[in-house]
């Protein structure tokens, strides 16, 4: 039953974007693949549109890519369009990450769409991927970068695995009195995932230092703690 009304849900608001996106003078794609947990590929789709008076960028929907070849993902894009009756005349951009398949310069998904559908279709790589491209390139060989890296990955491995610690450092933000946050786990492919685990250990350092102060002077052998 909450199946059914999970898919009546997402039909309904589904159908409200198409009808915008039937309306809208002109839309623009953004497309991720993704691989779910049974190693599946998917595409995530979604639309900047005009609705409600005003551009919006919306989620359209997450469709299954059996075929990943740049043909294979072209065919799920433009089928996708199709089954919700939005005409692919309107598209005029594609946003996408770096990959070869999506924005190889002579057999790239957006070359192919490009020649499919609009000639002068504007193709951009993600500028928040690009971004984080940069600033990774530019931290190689850096050596403060590295001990950060580092040092955050340590205080981050220190709780992971102990349910002790995690007690131990819970009951530490209590007694002093800081904010009682559990640690904030570190994706690689999440870019905003490496800024919210810093922001969190900034917000609860007092707990984090007499931790493993504690931690270092209750257990001599334990020189993770010590070095942290």
């Amino acid at each position: 039953v909450a199946r059914d009304r999970l898919l009546a849900l997402a039909y309904v608001l589904r159908e409200k974007i198409n009808v915008a996106a039937r309306q809208s003078p002109v839309l623009a794609l953004m497309v991720d693949e993704s691989t779910d947990v049974a190693d599946q590929g998917s595409m995530v789709l979604y639309l900047r549109l005009f609705m409600d008076g005003i551009f919006k960028t919306v989620f359209w929907g997450i469709v299954r890519s059996h075929d990943t070849t740049a043909d294979g993902l072209l065919n799920t894009i433009l089928d996708f369009f199709q089954s919700n009756n939005v005409p692919t005349k309107l598209l005029v951009s594609l946003a996408t990450d770096g990959a070869s398949v999506m924005l190889g310069q002579h057999g790239g998904v957006g070359v192919k769409l490009r020649e499919t559908v609009n000639v002068f279709l504007l193709i951009v790589h993600c500028v928040a991927h690009r971004e984080a491209l940069a600033a990774s390139a530019a931290a190689v060989g850096n050596v403060i970068c590295d001990y950060f890296e580092a040092a955050l990955h340590n205080i981050l491995n220190y709780h992971s695995y102990s349910t002790q610690r995690k007690e131990h450092l819970y009951n530490l933000q209590e007694r002093l009195q800081v904010p009682t946050l559990r640690m904030v786990r570190m994706v690689a492919t999440r870019w905003l995932s490496r800024g919210a685990a810093t922001a969190r250990i900034f917000t609860i350092i007092d707990a984090l230092i007499q931790e493993f102060k504690e931690d270092a002077e209750g257990n001599r052998s334990n020189t993770t703690a010590a070095a942290l």
